[in-house]
């Protein structure tokens, strides 16, 4: 299955358009509550949010609450701000997140790979555009909520501001891209 997140700047944050199989499906705000990024992932034509994505405040690394539309809470951190690896713990599964050179992440599941994503090279948008190829049975929503995480960490600034700090310039991927890897 593939996905397509396209990002809008605004002036208060950002807005995502984001289609399933060229379909629209999904739209997703920032917004800035207490200094921090807050992103909300809605289904197209509905008024509650599937997840709500808040970044807990931290000194180092990466460190997410992901909270469930039935307000189930995950927790997504890095695992050493030095390595592009992230992990969640949802339920009795464990997520891991990959990054790699060349704009690219990798999503394992229970340590088997369900899904990646990359940012486009050609850009017909204002703002970034990010391909997500992913398994049929994948939770989508929970994986976009992954992509929400990791483009808002790297968007926004300890203080909430615009113009983060890409951190991916002096970090280092802990797993090769899979380059092999088909959806099932």
């Amino acid at each position: 299955m593939e996905i397509d997140i396209n990002q809008n700047p605004v002036q208060e944050g950002e807005r995502y358009q984001i289609f399933i199989c060229a379909k629209p499906t999904h739209i997703a705000n920032t917004i800035i509550v207490k200094s921090l990024p807050e992103v909300k992932l809605l289904a197209i034509g509905k008024f509650w949010p599937k997840y709500v994505v808040r970044k807990r405040f931290v000194k180092e690394g990466l460190h997410y609450r992901i909270t469930r539309f039935d307000n189930v809470v995950f927790e997504f951190k890095s695992t050493s701000s030095w390595k592009l690896h992230y992990c969640c713990q949802a339920g009795q599964n464990r997520y891991d997140i990959y990054g790699h050179f060349g704009n690219k992440y990798s999503v394992y599941k229970n340590d088997a790979q369900i899904g990646w994503w990359s940012k486009k090279t050609v850009n017909w948008f204002k703002g970034n555009n990010y391909k997500m190829v992913v398994n049929v049975e994948t939770d989508v929503d929970l994986l976009m909520a992954f992509y929400l995480v990791i483009n808002s960490h790297m968007a926004y600034d300890k203080n909430g501001k615009m113009g983060g700090f890409d951190y991916k310039k002096i970090a280092f991927p802990v797993k090769k891209f899979n380059a092999s890897w088909k959806p099932k």
